[in-house]
């Protein structure tokens, strides 16, 4: 049975998020799930059964804990929360919860301390390799098959600079943020190259940073930002931090070899509009709603292929390769999508 739980989304704060619920009646434990994309019940469910997935944080408490505090989720990134109760006889029900944006009180259960503890625990022993009799009792379900292989990463620049964290701000700077909204193909940050730099810095944020707030947002602690460097011969990258159809503040620095930091020009724009149809993620390990926005647009595209292979309807093989072409400038370089597209034409 598919486990239907209502996911509430947030986007982490400097705090943690904190959850809280009033437990039922015969409750023996609960289930807290972190999610960075919004699963589908099926998901949540085969989550739940191997204790957590790389899409999706599991947390099992006791019965007695009714309130947790998320502070494995980096600060700024959004996550979709989910509690479920379990009872005695393996019932799982939706649990009534509600989210705390700015954490919860310091005795609250902690998720990085059963982070911590999962890490810890050994390994589970190997299964034998056969057994001569096996104890009577209903036939186990057999596991889920892996996936082919693992998700497609988006593309990543070779030179990688250290984070912009890990180098103190020296400058007084009197920063400008550009205020710009989302688009649906990822709002494109682009700048034209400085000889003096040894990295660039981009600042994306929900609300404007003032210069007093820029030493701290370097540093990582701004609420709702992100800030990520990338190397002197990047010189854009796609907003997949910021919400569709959000407004987003915007900043670039220039950092030099000796670490000093100026503000850097800019430009924000569709891909149309900057003409930069690749180029890599502002966060490179936050891909999960994507990957399901570009997912369920090739399966789109998939059927309008078909339709073409089947009925030879020019209409169809054009929109599936319009939607495919949607699916490269959303994710570029997207495998699957690359695949779908050259055996289209």
């Amino acid at each position: 049975m598919a486990l239907n739980l209502v996911l509430v989304q947030q986007r982490q704060s400097a705090r943690g998020i904190g959850l809280s619920w009033t437990p039922l009646e015969g409750a023996s434990a609960h289930q807290v799930f972190v999610a960075c994309r919004r699963l589908l019940p099926e998901e949540l469910e085969a989550a739940a059964s191997v204790n957590g997935t790389a899409e999706c944080f599991v947390a099992k408490v006791g019965g007695d804990v009714t309130s947790v505090i998320d502070d494995i989720t980096p600060p700024g990134e959004a996550r979709h929360y989910g509690v479920a109760m379990v009872f005695a006889d393996g019932t799982v029900r939706p649990a009534r919860f509600r989210t705390l944006p700015e954490g919860g009180r310091p005795e609250w259960f902690h998720l990085s301390e059963l982070n911590r503890a999962q890490a810890a625990a050994p390994p589970p022993a190997p299964p034998q390799a056969s057994a001569p009799t096996r104890a009577p009792g209903p036939v186990p379900t057999p596991a889920r098959p892996a996936a082919a292989g693992p998700p497609p990463r988006p593309a990543v620049p070779p030179d990688v600079p250290p984070p912009p964290s890990s180098l103190p701000l020296q400058d007084s700077l009197e920063l400008r943020m550009q205020g710009a909204t989302q688009t649906w193909d990822g709002l494109r940050i682009h700048w034209e190259r400085d000889p003096r730099a040894a990295a660039y810095e981009i600042i994306a944020s929900d609300h404007q940073i003032f210069s007093e707030e820029l030493a701290d947002a370097l540093a990582g602690r701004a609420d709702f930002t992100t800030v990520a460097a990338v190397g002197p011969t990047v010189t854009c990258v796609i907003d997949n931090v910021t919400p569709r159809e959000a407004r987003g503040w915007y900043a670039v620095l220039v950092r030099s070899r000796d670490g000093h930091r100026t503000l850097h020009p800019f430009k924000l724009g569709d891909a149309a509009a900057s003409g930069r149809l690749s180029a890599p993620f502002l966060n490179p390990n936050r891909t999960g709603e994507l990957r399901a926005e570009v997912e369920a647009l090739l399966a789109d595209a998939r059927e309008q292929w078909e339709r073409w292979r089947s009925n030879q309807d020019a209409g169809a093989r054009h929109e599936a390769k319009r939607m495919v072409a949607d699916a490269l400038l959303i994710w570029p370089g997207h495998p699957a999508a690359q695949r779908l597209l050259a055996e289209i034409g």
